[in-house]
């Protein structure tokens, strides 16, 4: 490669990016604000992004997208790294589940305090133990009489509709990588088959609208799996970085922000990730309680909202929901997701 004058993401992809994790951070707290319009006002058309690019995205879709985009990213990585299925998918298992699970457990537990079933009807339901399956491979929206009175509704954490999506992605990228198509060569055979998949996908959506919020979430994670296999040839420049920016204002004023999602935006994220200086660990180290921390989101910002007569100032209920969620995402870390990888390391020593 000397042939080559500046810095390719080949020389820094490989690296523990804190970039990376503290944006992770900033994401997680976007959902939150984005959130916070709909579970406290039931408004989401007052996102301030949905507002200023005309209903295109909104604060949390550019957070989701960043989440899909890093994930397609680092989960290549990994897939190469670990190379089978088994240290693969523990791996997953590991870092995925033990905090969703802790956190639903913890819905549950508040749900019978706060719910208008009475406790014994709540414990017996069968809707109340299924919960604990919430955010895997299914999406179990409600508890037995949680939330009943809330202006949002009676969804106990619906930012958990992503996790399902992120699992087939994980499924999908080490499919990828088993049958050879996890190279430089080969990923372009895939194209044309994603496409399709996206198609149908679409075509999909028109009778069931929700799978249209899939398309741009897995479109990103095979985008940052590109990035990945081909990080050799993807200059970090600032010249391309602000040509990216103006390039994706100017696609969402001609109403085109979902081709901008999907072109621009993964440039510009990769550059802020490994393009520029490293931010310390201190602050880079937030990242560490990113995901417990979008876990978290929803159901605070609920039952803060429920505490308060089933509506309240969205920011009010921005601020304080971020910073309990926050505070439990620190806890999760460190009696869950901590405790798990130290057994997990002592026992792949022994």
């Amino acid at each position: 490669m000397s042939h080559r004058s500046g810095i390719y993401l080949s020389e820094r992809g490989n690296r523990y990016s804190n970039n990376l994790q503290l944006i992770r951070t900033v994401a997680a707290l976007m959902v939150i604000w984005s959130h916070s319009y709909s579970i406290a006002l039931g408004r989401d058309d007052l996102d301030p992004l949905r507002i200023l690019t005309h209903s295109q995205v909104s604060l949390g879709d550019v957070a989701v997208s960043f989440f899909f985009l890093c994930a397609g990213f680092l989960i290549a990585g990994s897939v190469e790294k670990r190379g089978t299925a088994g240290a693969f998918y523990s791996a997953r298992f590991k870092r995925f589940f033990p905090p969703l699970l802790f956190v639903n457990l913890f819905c549950i537990i508040v749900g019978a305090v706060i719910s208008t079933v009475p406790v014994a009807e709540y414990i017996r339901s069968g809707r109340t133990w299924i919960y604990m399956f919430n955010g895997s491979f299914a999406l179990i929206h409600e508890l037995p009489g949680v939330f009943a009175g809330n202006i949002y509704g009676t969804t106990v954490n619906g930012a958990l509709w992503t996790l399902p999506i992120e699992l087939l992605c994980y499924v999908f990228c080490f499919l990828t990588y088993i049958c050879g198509f996890l190279t430089k060569k080969r990923y372009p055979i895939l194209i044309p088959v994603i496409a399709v998949g996206e198609f149908m996908i679409w075509r999909a959506g028109t009778s069931i609208p929700l799978l249209i919020a899939v398309i741009r979430p897995t479109v990103l994670f095979c985008i940052g799996m590109g990035l990945w296999i081909y990080k050799e040839y993807v200059p970090l420049r600032l010249e391309l970085f602000l040509l990216s920016i103006v390039l994706m204002i100017i696609l969402f004023w001609l109403g085109l922000g979902q081709i901008a999602m999907c072109t621009m935006y993964p440039y510009a994220m990769i550059y802020l990730c490994y393009g520029i200086g490293q931010t310390g660990e201190r602050i880079g180290g937030s990242g560490r309680y990113s995901y417990a921390l979008y876990l978290w989101g929803w159901p605070v910002q609920q039952l803060l909202t429920w505490l308060n007569g089933g509506q309240m100032n969205q920011y009010i209920n921005a601020l304080l929901s971020a910073m309990i969620a926050f505070g439990l995402a620190v806890c999760t870390y460190y009696l869950v997701e901590k405790p798990v990888s130290s057994i997990s390391k002592v026992k792949a020593n022994g």
